[in-house]
Order: C-alpha cells, then sequence, then structure tokens
C-alpha cells in the first residue's frame, strides 16, 4: 500500500490517493508527497517474482523427488559404489602385496568414482527416508545413515589423499579402505532387509 507523507505536519497515510484534506493539521491534498508508493510496488514485484521462482523450484524438486521414488533410484545408485569398493580394496591389497603400481591406481580411480557418485546415493536415500520411512529414527536408521555417512567421508578422505599424495598405500591407508568396504556392506545389509523385508 502507497504512504503518504503530509508536507506540513509529517501525518503518514496510508492509502492509494492522499487525503482530500490532512486529518491532523487541515492541509490540503496537495500537500502531501508520495514516500514509498513506487519502491512498495518494486518490492511487492520483486517478491513476487520470487514467489513465483520458489514455486517452480519447489515444483521442479517435487518432480525430481518423486521420479526418485517411482524409479527406485535409491536403490539403483546403491549399487555403484557397492560394487565399485569391493573391486578398489582387492586393488589396493594385490597392488600393495605385489608392488604393482597400476594396481594402487586403480583402486584410487575405483575410490574417486565412488567419492564423485556418494552425493546421489546420499540425496536418494535422503528422499527415501523422508517419504517412504516417514524420517522414522529407530536404530537400524540410525546405522544405514551413520554406515553412508563413514562411506562419503572416507571415499573422500581416500581420494583426495591419493591426489595430493600420489605415492599413499602403506597400512593406515588400506586399513581405512577396508572400513570403507565394512560400512558400505552394513549399509547394503540393511538396504536389503529394507528391500526383501526378511
Amino acid at each position: 500500500m502507497k504512504q503518504w507523507e503530509c508536507g506540513v505536519c509529517g501525518y503518514i497515510h496510508k492509502g492509494e490517493e492522499p487525503p482530500d484534506t490532512c486529518p491532523v493539521c487541515g492541509a490540503d491534498k496537495s500537500a502531501f508527497t508520495l514516500i514509498n508508493g513506487e519502491d512498495d510496488l518494486q518490492e511487492e514485484e520483486i517478491f513476487q517474482e520470487t514467489e513465483e521462482t520458489d514455486k517452480k523450484v519447489s515444483g521442479l524438486k517435487a518432480k525430481v523427488d518423486q521420479a526418485i521414488l517411482d524409479h527406485h533410484l535409491h536403490p539403483i545408485s546403491v549399487h555403484i559404489p557397492n560394487g565399485v569398493i569391493p573391486a578398489a580394496v582387492f586393488f589396493l591389497i594385490c597392488g600393495s602385496v605385489f608392488g604393482n603400481e597400476s594396481l594402487i591406481t586403480a583402486a584410487y580411480y575405483n575410490i574417486s568414482l565412488v567419492f564423485i557418485f556418494m552425493p546421489v546415493v546420499l540425496y536418494t536415500g535422503y528422499v527415501e527416508w523422508i517419504n517412504r520411512y516417514k524420517k522414522a529414527m529407530t536404530g537400524i536408521f540410525k546405522a544405514k545413515i551413520a554406515s553412508a555417512g563413514t562411506v562419503a567421508f572416507l571415499s573422500c578422505l581416500l581420494a583426495l589423499w591419493k591426489s595430493f599424495s600420489p605415492d599413499a598405500s602403506g597400512g593406515f591407508y588400506i586399513i581405512l579402505h577396508i572400513l570403507m568396504l565394512a560400512a558400505a556392506g552394513i549399509a547394503g545389509h540393511i538396504g536389503g532387509k529394507f528391500v526383501f523385508k526378511n
């Protein structure tokens, strides 16, 4: 709504037009000046545009989330890290035992792939948890969330470690890979319970 200020007494009138006379000092309509009408209109237009953009974004998000649920994209997406992590651990152990740098490098590429793909796994899992399981926070969900978080953290740590320290391949480095494999196995086992219901 527009606001008009009386140039005589400072009275503020709200309305589309100023009053014929100021109710405080009696000054006529010509004494009033518009103090925020244009700004308010611009702010209202910006607000409406922002609201429409928010609706479009939330509409798109709802469609993406529904596609995730309809096409079972979380169970599909978890197969990538669950299949790649065992290969990475196998390559790393064989490369370390036999002194084969090519296998150690292959393990690094595999872990990097897991790291890159984990945001998809985590987001699709989050959508399933919110929509299918109503944000349930029982022990089994806590274990699954903790396992997924462990895989995401370790894949990030290991990929970055090898990126900045190309000669990384010692015992602690291997142990972290094995811990990541165990976390992925736990998350996969729990996911299987949800899918197969036993």
